[in-house]
Parts: C-alpha cells; sequence; structure tokens
C-alpha cells in the first residue's frame, strides 16, 4: 500500500521530493504553508498552517514530510513533527541506488540517480540530492545538505547542520564540522572545523560561518 504524504512546506525543494515519491508509488496530497501558494504545479490541496491543523483527523492516515532545503528550517518542522508525534517516512527516489547496509534515517530525502553505497550511516532530516555519491562508510550527521552530483568518499564525515556544495569533492577521510558550507566545485584534501565557509580546489577558508 503506497504511503498518504501531507509536506510541510511547497517550493523549490519540494517539487524534487514530490517527484521522488511518486516515482516509488507514494501519493503526495496536501501541503503545508503560512499561506497558500501560486504556484501549484503538482495541485496539491493546501491545508493551512501545520501549528493549526486538528491533528488527530491526519495522524493515522497520513505521513508528514519536512520539504524544505534550509537545514535549520527543516530541523524546526521535523521538531513539530517529532513532537506532536506523526508519523514518518523517507522519500527515496526510484532510480537512486542505497545499500541495504546503510543506514538512512528519517525524514530523509534521497535523490534521482543518487548513490549510497555501503555501511553509510545517514542522520534524520538529512538531504542528498540529485546524483549525489556517498561512498562505503560515511557518516552524515542529522539535517544536513549534500548537493547534487557533491561526491564524498570513503569513510567521510560530515556534522550536522553542514552544506555540502554541488559538484565538489571530499577526500576520503576527511571530517566535515558542524555548521560549515562546502562551496560548489570545491575540492576539500583535510578535516574543516565547525562554522567555516570554504570553497576552490584545493578548498581554502573564504570565512567563518556566524
Amino acid at each position: 500500500m503506497p504511503n498518504n504524504i501531507i509536506l510541510l512546506g511547497y517550493s523549490g525543494h519540494a517539487y524534487s521530493v514530490i517527484d521522488a515519491a511518486q516515482s516509488s508509488g507514494e501519493a503526495v496530497e496536501h501541503y503545508c504553508e503560512k499561506e497558500s501558494v501560486e504556484k501549484n504545479p503538482y495541485e496539491l490541496n493546501y491545508l493551512g498552517h501545520e501549528a493549526h491543523l486538528n491533528l488527530d483527523m491526519y495522524k493515522s492516515k497520513y505521513c508528514f514530510f519536512p520539504a524544505i532545503g534550509d537545514n535549520f528550517i527543516r530541523e524546526k518542522l521535523m521538531r513539530f513533527i517529532e513532537d506532536s508525534e506523526l508519523e514518518q517516512i523517507r522519500i527515496i527516489h526510484q532510480s537512486a541506488s542505497v545499500s541495504e547496509k546503510a543506514d538512512i534515517g528519517l525524514s530523509t530525502f534521497i535523490g534521482n540517480g543518487a548513490l549510497v553505497n555501503p555501511v553509510c550511516r545517514i542522520g534524520k532530516g538529512v538531504i542528498i540530492n540529485t546524483g549525489a555519491i556517498i561512498e562505503h562508510e560515511c557518516e552524515i550527521s542529522d539535517f544536513v545538505h549534500v548537493a547534487p552530483g557533491a561526491v564524498l568518499a570513503g569513510n567521510v564525515s560530515i556534522g550536522k547542520h553542514s552544506l555540502i556544495g554541488a559538484n565538489s569533492v571530499i577526500k576520503q577521510g576527511v571530517k566535515i564540522g558542524e555548521n560549515s558550507i562546502i562551496g560548489a566545485g570545491s575540492v576539500v584534501l583535510q578535516d574543516i572545523p565547525d562554522n567555516k565557509i570554504v570553497a576552490g580546489n584545493p578548498s581554502r577558508l573564504i570565512k567563518e560561518n556566524e
């Protein structure tokens, strides 16, 4: 039986989430936002703001998914889901390749053509975006975003709330701290502490991420 899903958030990232869900036979019917959106390409039904819902009407019938690209907003939405004791789901595009030996947290999204290899541990509320490669034994903490085409070689670890930019490459064994940003197209050859913004090939410090 397909899951019936209510999205928290409905804009650009949500479109990828819906496409992935539908590719796997799931049903996305409704969304929650502060206001009804003008652009509704999937013709979803607007339920209002999640904080104002009568949740008892939906608990037994629906899963809830935080469909927001921003790591901190996504965490806030997931805390709402957890505190409200709502059903959660992982959304994995049918074209993604995910090892049976990988551990994937709840409310995590794995996009079109992404690859997650054995003995990886992916936290909750993570985004593994289109075509990203997560090699063996990587550890990705909660609320991380790995952008399209990024490559994490074996045994890489990524701290909570960090962003790995599109088409960046992280050398095997490197550790990225919490709340750090790796710029698009970067090549990271050494560990990056918490709260840093780095970019380039090889990557260099740009500034602190406050």
